[in-house]
Protein backbone atom coordinates (compact mmCIF):
# COMPACT_ATOMS: atom_id res chain seq x y z
CA UNK A 1 0.00 0.00 0.00
CA UNK A 2 2.73 2.23 0.79
CA UNK A 3 4.65 1.42 -2.61
CA UNK A 4 1.22 2.27 -4.67
CA UNK A 5 0.83 5.42 -2.85
CA UNK A 6 4.08 6.54 -2.56
CA UNK A 7 4.18 6.23 -6.64
CA UNK A 8 0.80 7.71 -6.88
CA UNK A 9 2.51 11.45 -5.00
CA UNK A 10 5.44 11.41 -7.23
CA UNK A 11 3.74 10.58 -10.64
CA UNK A 12 4.91 13.01 -13.28
CA UNK A 13 2.78 14.69 -16.23
CA UNK A 14 2.90 11.82 -19.12
CA UNK A 15 3.94 9.04 -17.31
CA UNK A 16 2.76 6.11 -15.04
CA UNK A 17 3.65 2.82 -13.56
CA UNK A 18 1.77 -0.48 -13.78
CA UNK A 19 3.17 -3.25 -10.58
CA UNK A 20 2.24 -6.70 -10.23
CA UNK A 21 2.31 -8.50 -6.53
CA UNK A 22 1.55 -11.07 -4.34
CA UNK A 23 1.66 -11.27 -0.35
CA UNK A 24 4.08 -12.74 2.03
CA UNK A 25 1.19 -13.44 4.61
CA UNK A 26 -2.38 -13.95 3.77
CA UNK A 27 -3.65 -10.21 4.04
CA UNK A 28 -6.89 -8.80 5.17
CA UNK A 29 -7.28 -5.32 3.10
CA UNK A 30 -10.11 -2.77 4.07
CA UNK A 31 -11.29 -0.48 1.55
CA UNK A 32 -10.45 3.59 2.81
CA UNK A 33 -13.61 3.95 4.11
CA UNK A 34 -15.12 0.62 5.09
CA UNK A 35 -16.52 0.22 8.84
CA UNK A 36 -14.18 -2.25 10.17
CA UNK A 37 -14.23 -2.00 13.86
CA UNK A 38 -16.64 -4.47 15.58
CA UNK A 39 -17.30 -6.00 11.90
CA UNK A 40 -13.85 -8.30 12.32
CA UNK A 41 -11.42 -9.37 15.27
CA UNK A 42 -8.92 -7.29 16.36
CA UNK A 43 -5.26 -6.98 14.72
CA UNK A 44 -3.87 -9.29 17.57
CA UNK A 45 -6.86 -11.94 17.04
CA UNK A 46 -5.84 -11.92 13.14
CA UNK A 47 -2.31 -12.18 13.53
CA UNK A 48 -2.71 -15.42 16.06
CA UNK A 49 -5.28 -17.20 13.11
CA UNK A 50 -2.21 -16.00 10.72
CA UNK A 51 -3.54 -13.13 8.79
CA UNK A 52 -2.11 -10.06 8.77
CA UNK A 53 -4.40 -6.52 8.06
CA UNK A 54 -4.07 -3.18 6.40
CA UNK A 55 -6.10 -1.15 5.39
CA UNK A 56 -5.99 0.01 1.72
CA UNK A 57 -5.79 4.04 0.10
CA UNK A 58 -8.14 3.15 -2.25
CA UNK A 59 -12.14 2.84 -1.85
CA UNK A 60 -14.55 -0.59 -2.13
CA UNK A 61 -14.51 -3.49 0.29
CA UNK A 62 -12.77 -6.13 1.98
CA UNK A 63 -10.05 -8.42 0.62
CA UNK A 64 -8.56 -11.24 1.38
CA UNK A 65 -4.95 -11.16 -0.49
CA UNK A 66 -3.60 -14.59 -0.78
CA UNK A 67 -4.00 -17.51 -3.49
CA UNK A 68 -4.47 -14.06 -6.20
CA UNK A 69 -2.79 -11.60 -7.87
CA UNK A 70 -2.67 -7.80 -7.13
CA UNK A 71 -2.02 -5.38 -9.97
CA UNK A 72 -2.04 -1.52 -9.61
CA UNK A 73 -2.36 0.95 -12.15
CA UNK A 74 -0.67 4.97 -11.30
CA UNK A 75 -1.10 7.56 -13.81
CA UNK A 76 -2.12 11.37 -14.57
CA UNK A 77 -6.08 11.55 -14.62
CA UNK A 78 -5.57 13.69 -17.53
CA UNK A 79 -4.79 10.75 -19.82
CA UNK A 80 -7.95 9.41 -19.45
CA UNK A 81 -10.10 12.33 -19.20
CA UNK A 82 -11.72 11.17 -15.72
CA UNK A 83 -11.37 8.87 -13.16
CA UNK A 84 -14.41 6.95 -14.47
CA UNK A 85 -13.12 6.96 -18.21
CA UNK A 86 -9.85 5.58 -16.21
CA UNK A 87 -11.54 2.76 -14.18
CA UNK A 88 -13.67 1.72 -18.00
CA UNK A 89 -10.28 1.37 -19.93
CA UNK A 90 -8.13 -0.36 -17.49
CA UNK A 91 -11.15 -2.94 -16.57
CA UNK A 92 -11.44 -3.35 -20.46
CA UNK A 93 -7.24 -3.98 -20.44
CA UNK A 94 -8.00 -6.68 -17.57
CA UNK A 95 -10.67 -7.81 -19.88
CA UNK A 96 -8.26 -8.25 -22.81
CA UNK A 97 -5.72 -9.72 -20.93
CA UNK A 98 -7.50 -12.48 -19.33
CA UNK A 99 -9.15 -13.45 -22.70
CA UNK A 100 -6.23 -14.01 -23.78
CA UNK A 101 -5.55 -16.41 -21.82
CA UNK A 102 -8.55 -18.28 -23.24
CA UNK A 103 -10.88 -16.95 -19.96
CA UNK A 104 -14.17 -15.95 -21.06
CA UNK A 105 -14.30 -12.96 -18.83
CA UNK A 106 -17.25 -10.16 -19.21
CA UNK A 107 -17.78 -6.51 -17.60
CA UNK A 108 -20.16 -6.19 -15.26
CA UNK A 109 -23.38 -3.92 -16.76
CA UNK A 110 -24.68 -1.27 -14.30
CA UNK A 111 -25.65 -1.88 -11.01
CA UNK A 112 -26.37 0.48 -7.98
CA UNK A 113 -23.08 1.76 -6.40
CA UNK A 114 -22.53 0.21 -3.01
CA UNK A 115 -21.90 1.58 0.26
CA UNK A 116 -18.40 0.81 2.13
CA UNK A 117 -20.55 -0.89 4.59
CA UNK A 118 -21.68 -3.76 2.18
CA UNK A 119 -20.00 -6.58 2.80
CA UNK A 120 -16.61 -8.39 1.51
CA UNK A 121 -15.65 -6.60 -2.16
CA UNK A 122 -16.00 -10.28 -4.21
CA UNK A 123 -19.48 -10.46 -3.24
CA UNK A 124 -21.27 -8.48 -5.68
CA UNK A 125 -19.69 -6.72 -8.39
CA UNK A 126 -19.73 -3.01 -8.94
CA UNK A 127 -20.45 -1.72 -12.98
CA UNK A 128 -17.39 -2.35 -15.31
CA UNK A 129 -15.87 -4.89 -13.01
CA UNK A 130 -14.49 -8.16 -14.12
CA UNK A 131 -16.61 -11.09 -14.39
CA UNK A 132 -16.70 -14.72 -14.85
CA UNK A 133 -19.65 -17.07 -15.20
CA UNK A 134 -21.48 -15.08 -13.33
CA UNK A 135 -18.97 -14.14 -10.86
CA UNK A 136 -16.85 -11.66 -9.94
CA UNK A 137 -13.01 -12.32 -11.08
CA UNK A 138 -11.43 -9.21 -10.31
CA UNK A 139 -12.32 -6.64 -7.63
CA UNK A 140 -10.86 -3.22 -8.36
CA UNK A 141 -11.06 0.22 -6.24
CA UNK A 142 -9.79 3.83 -7.38
CA UNK A 143 -8.51 6.61 -5.64
CA UNK A 144 -7.32 10.15 -6.74
CA UNK A 145 -4.40 11.64 -5.11
CA UNK A 146 -4.44 15.08 -6.29
CA UNK A 147 -4.36 15.00 -10.17
CA UNK A 148 -3.13 11.65 -9.70
CA UNK A 149 -5.44 8.37 -10.03
CA UNK A 150 -4.74 4.78 -8.22
CA UNK A 151 -6.62 1.91 -9.17
CA UNK A 152 -5.06 -1.48 -8.29
CA UNK A 153 -7.49 -4.53 -7.51
CA UNK A 154 -6.96 -8.31 -7.17
CA UNK A 155 -7.39 -11.16 -9.33
CA UNK A 156 -8.69 -14.48 -7.70
CA UNK A 157 -6.73 -17.20 -8.89
CA UNK A 158 -8.36 -19.61 -6.05
CA UNK A 159 -11.20 -18.68 -4.21
CA UNK A 160 -10.23 -17.83 -0.46
CA UNK A 161 -12.79 -14.73 -0.17
CA UNK A 162 -15.12 -17.35 1.46
CA UNK A 163 -13.05 -16.95 4.84
CA UNK A 164 -13.86 -13.46 5.21
CA UNK A 165 -17.57 -14.77 6.57
CA UNK A 166 -15.93 -17.03 8.58
CA UNK A 167 -13.99 -14.29 10.15
CA UNK A 168 -16.00 -11.25 10.07
CA UNK A 169 -18.42 -10.76 13.71
CA UNK A 170 -21.25 -9.85 12.25
CA UNK A 171 -23.59 -13.27 10.95
CA UNK A 172 -26.34 -13.30 8.02
CA UNK A 173 -24.98 -11.67 4.77
CA UNK A 174 -25.07 -13.34 2.04
CA UNK A 175 -23.57 -12.85 -1.57
CA UNK A 176 -22.89 -14.54 -4.82
CA UNK A 177 -20.05 -17.23 -4.93
CA UNK A 178 -16.61 -15.29 -6.73
CA UNK A 179 -14.94 -16.78 -9.91
CA UNK A 180 -11.76 -17.90 -9.94
CA UNK A 181 -9.45 -18.99 -13.08
CA UNK A 182 -8.06 -21.82 -11.01
CA UNK A 183 -11.83 -23.02 -11.95
CA UNK A 184 -11.52 -22.06 -15.66
CA UNK A 185 -8.12 -23.15 -16.43
CA UNK A 186 -6.63 -26.58 -16.43
CA UNK A 187 -4.06 -26.80 -16.03
CA UNK A 188 -3.46 -23.27 -14.22
CA UNK A 189 -0.96 -21.08 -16.02
CA UNK A 190 1.85 -19.84 -13.70
CA UNK A 191 1.88 -16.49 -11.90
CA UNK A 192 4.47 -15.16 -14.76
CA UNK A 193 2.28 -16.09 -17.48
CA UNK A 194 -0.87 -14.58 -15.96
CA UNK A 195 1.02 -11.47 -15.40
CA UNK A 196 2.14 -11.36 -19.10
CA UNK A 197 -1.07 -11.53 -20.72
CA UNK A 198 -2.74 -9.18 -18.11
CA UNK A 199 0.10 -6.78 -19.18
CA UNK A 200 -0.62 -7.25 -22.61
CA UNK A 201 -4.03 -6.44 -22.37
CA UNK A 202 -3.27 -3.16 -20.55
CA UNK A 203 -0.65 -2.14 -22.80
CA UNK A 204 -3.09 -2.30 -25.59
CA UNK A 205 -5.70 -0.46 -23.82
CA UNK A 206 -3.77 2.05 -22.21
CA UNK A 207 -1.82 2.44 -25.22
CA UNK A 208 1.53 4.71 -24.68
CA UNK A 209 5.64 3.50 -24.95
CA UNK A 210 6.39 0.89 -22.05
CA UNK A 211 9.46 -0.45 -20.29
CA UNK A 212 9.93 -2.97 -18.15
CA UNK A 213 11.79 -2.59 -14.41
CA UNK A 214 11.53 -3.24 -11.00
CA UNK A 215 10.39 0.45 -10.36
CA UNK A 216 12.64 0.54 -7.56
CA UNK A 217 14.38 4.19 -9.40
CA UNK A 218 10.68 5.30 -9.10
CA UNK A 219 10.23 5.32 -5.17
CA UNK A 220 11.06 8.72 -3.38
CA UNK A 221 12.51 7.11 -0.29
CA UNK A 222 11.64 9.68 2.37
CA UNK A 223 7.73 9.30 1.26
CA UNK A 224 8.05 5.66 1.28
CA UNK A 225 9.46 5.77 4.80
CA UNK A 226 6.11 8.05 5.83
CA UNK A 227 3.98 6.34 3.92
CA UNK A 228 5.03 3.00 5.58
CA UNK A 229 4.60 4.52 9.04
CA UNK A 230 0.88 5.44 7.38
CA UNK A 231 -0.38 2.09 6.57
CA UNK A 232 1.13 0.39 9.88
CA UNK A 233 -0.56 2.69 11.98
CA UNK A 234 -3.37 0.97 13.53
CA UNK A 235 -5.02 4.64 13.87
CA UNK A 236 -5.17 4.15 10.28
CA UNK A 237 -5.92 0.34 9.78
CA UNK A 238 -8.72 0.97 12.42
CA UNK A 239 -10.14 4.14 12.17
CA UNK A 240 -13.32 2.89 10.84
Amino acid sequence: MARDDTLARGCGSGEGVVRFYQWDLPTLSFGRNEPAVGRYPDEPTLRDQGYDVVRRPTGGRAVLHHRELTYSVVAPISAFTSLKAAYRSINLGLVEGLADLGVDVSSAPPAPALPPDAGPCFRAPAEGEVMLDGGKLVGSAQVRVGDVLLQHGSILIQDDQHLLGALRLLAGEKGAEPATLAAWLDPMPTVETLIDAVESGLKSALTGDWRTGDGEGSFNRSILNERRAHYSSPEWTWRR
